[in-house]
């Protein structure tokens, strides 16, 4: 861009007023003859407010190159301290202070230096451009690794508050579950006290029915000394009360193998509750309502709607199943690689009432991870 074609752009200026403008039409000037800066890069009379001696004042910057550095032309009347009125030069400095507030950098250049040395003066700028773009990339350089490190130091924030969470819930979990076996165990001993006094009644009966058996045995054996002819009954008398001891030591034997089978029975019970082992789908009726248990079962059948609901059955029918909701969990390709596999379902029984008006019974998949493919 020529002087002239600068001047027509930014005709708002009175560029020919000496009085005001003749150091910075000399710079312009300069600028034209140098090919450095562009001149369609240079903004002239750039506004800008700052504080001084307690109001806000309007001024303007004289040059704003590439909206980034600016420029201001000393002209020697207008600027030089000594040489202006104290109030005017506290009016400088003051503007001065507000245009490195906001752009960070500032270039001056003298009506003297331009006139003595115009290469040095153009060269001041260049510098003092390059020394601003090397302070701003090592600013940004520094921002972006404090960004960086703050970033790092929020994710590692949430990383342990979510194990902490984690932690949290899983000692909670084994809070309940001891809880649950304590009560568990606690009602197997009453349970076992219950039976132990039972059985000790009915050792006691024995022994009562075996003490009476002994009387009858020495009634009969007088009897039998004082009347040969009954030592028929006597014999049969002996046998009946053999038969009852056999039977009854029959009867004891079975109350103690049934308490040893309940006993197994409460102990799996446990197992399941605490995922220690796994549930039959033939057992899940009395699990309803439980949380974090497995299931193991062969899928017999994997059926879907177009709604996008997935069951993994272990009948055609579907007794229990392995029931997914979102498609986004795993597609209907996916869940008949399970067709005709034993597998693991961990998560919570839940019921639900089929249109036939039977219950079925399902786990609810939310995640890959609650399925496991037998080995």
């Amino acid at each position: 861009m020529k002087t002239q074609e600068y001047y027509k752009k930014w005709s708002n200026i009175d560029w020919f007023d000496d009085s005001q403008h003749f150091a910075e039409r000399f710079f312009i000037e300069l600028v034209a003859k140098n090919d450095y800066p562009s001149l369609d890069e240079l903004e002239p009379q750039v506004p800008i407010d700052f504080q001084c001696d307690g109001y806000t004042k309007n001024g303007a910057i004289d040059f704003v190159l590439s909206g980034k550095y600016p420029i201001e032309i000393d002209g020697e009347n207008y600027h030089a301290s000594g040489k202006v009125p104290v109030e005017r030069f506290d009016s400088l400095t003051a503007k001065q202070n507000e245009v490195i507030n906001r752009y960070g950098n500032i270039t001056r250049i003298t009506y003297q230096m331009m006139k003595k040395n115009s290469d040095d003066a153009i060269r001041v700028i260049s510098k003092n451009v390059g020394k601003f773009e090397r302070e701003k990339a090592e600013l940004e350089s520094k921002l972006a690794q404090i960004q960086d490190l703050e970033e790092r130091k929020a994710f590692e924030e949430r990383e342990m508050k979510r194990r902490r969470t984690e932690f949290e819930k899983e000692l909670r979990e084994e809070i309940d579950a001891l809880r649950r076996e304590t009560a568990e165990l606690s009602e197997t001993r009453d349970r076992l006290k219950t039976e132990n006094v039972q059985l000790d009644n009915r050792r006691a009966e024995l022994m009562h029915d075996v003490q009476e058996t002994g009387a009858t045995l020495a009634n009969y054996e007088n009897w039998w000394r004082k009347h040969t002819k009954f030592v028929v009954g006597l014999v049969v008398s002996i046998i009946l009360a053999i038969v009852a001891i056999v039977v009854g030591l029959q009867i004891y034997e079975e109350q103690v193998k049934k308490a040893e089978q309940q006993r197994l029975v409460d102990e799996r019970i446990a197992q399941i509750e605490a995922a220690e082992i796994c549930m039959t789908a033939d057992e899940v009726k009395q699990f309803v309502g439980k949380t974090g248990v497995c299931v193991e079962y062969y899928v017999n059948d994997v059926d879907s709607t177009s709604y996008g609901y997935i069951w993994i059955k272990n009948k055609e029918d579907g007794d229990f199943s392995a029931f997914i909701k979102n498609p986004q969990v795993m597609s209907v390709k996916e869940a008949i690689t399970y067709r005709n596999k034993i597998i693991e379902v961990h998560g919570d029984i839940e019921e639900y009432p089929r249109n036939d008006g039977r219950i079925a019974y399902e786990i609810v998949v939310s995640s890959k991870d609650q399925i496991k493919i037998k080995e």
